[in-house]
């Protein structure tokens, strides 16, 4: 947990799901594969990966979501038994 990251979607599948990463500071959203954009556009939606705090944010969120989602899952199979 905590590395920076980005995500290129291949489907319109992959982009929703990545839309709901990002939006809750996860990931990096690039775009779809099929888009075209250049590598210069691409470098350019890579650049916030270089800012120390959009990392430490995005770190953040994903210590924060995932031990969440941990627990919650713990508290349903405890309830399941």
């Amino acid at each position: 947990l905590g590395l920076p990251n980005a995500t290129r979607s291949l489907t319109p599948e992959q982009a929703g799901e990545t839309a709901t990463f990002a939006a809750r500071g996860l990931t990096l959203d690039l775009g779809l594969a099929r888009d075209g954009a250049s590598v210069a556009a691409l470098a350019g939606r890579l650049a916030p990966l270089f800012d120390p705090a959009v990392r430490r944010a995005q770190a953040a969120a994903a210590a924060v979501t995932f031990a969440a989602e941990s627990l919650e899952r713990l508290a349903a199979r405890i309830a399941a038994v």
